[in-house]
């Protein structure tokens, strides 16, 4: 019996799965650095040689930008990543970007960099459309903390409201 006892409190253990709590991540070429889970990070956009071979050293494989800029794609596949380009705006994540996000968080090579231009606003709001489409053990709060901690700022309230207002899509979608 004890063995069995002992045998069931080590497979409880192994399951249970502590929940990610965002981690800064200290960097000198990207800001706003952030390890938010497993696969997915967010910070500011990578400008020029320095900020692609810091994503490069963080092991970084798709890079996510949210920002209405141009992305460097021809920098990033020389850093031996690619680049994924879905522009946001500061009023919220409409419900076809959320599914698009979703698809790369559950499809796309990882670690995942998510940026917006400062890493504070539109990234954040970004990584919690795509932290709740592929982890069900990501709720509001955790969404609603990340984003404080992340400065989004509350003033744009499509972003700080997206973890009550978002639907996640479903797996056919």
């Amino acid at each position: 019996m004890k063995i069995f006892i002992a045998g069931l409190l080590i497979f409880l253990v192994g399951c249970s799965r502590a929940p990610i709590v965002p981690t800064p991540v200290e960097a000198t070429a990207i800001h706003n650095v952030f390890r938010v889970s497993d696969r997915i990070y967010s910070g500011s956009s990578p400008d020029g040689e320095a900020g692609f071979a810091e994503l490069e050293r963080l092991g970084i494989k798709t890079i996510v930008s949210v920002d209405g800029a141009t992305p460097d794609v021809e920098m990033a596949q020389r850093h031996g990543m690619k680049y994924v380009h879905l522009p946001i705006g500061y009023d919220g994540v409409p419900a076809d970007r959320v599914r698009e996000l979703g698809k790369v968080a559950r499809d796309f090579a990882s670690p995942i960099y998510v940026h917006c231009h400062h890493g504070k606003h539109r990234g954040p709001a970004a990584v919690v459309a795509m932290q709740m489409c592929v982890d069900p053990d990501w709720n509001i709060n955790q969404a609603e903390e990340w984003l404080k901690s992340a400065g989004t700022d509350p003033r744009y309230k499509g972003l700080i409201g997206l973890p009550k207002s978002m639907a996640c899509p479903s797996k056919q979608e």
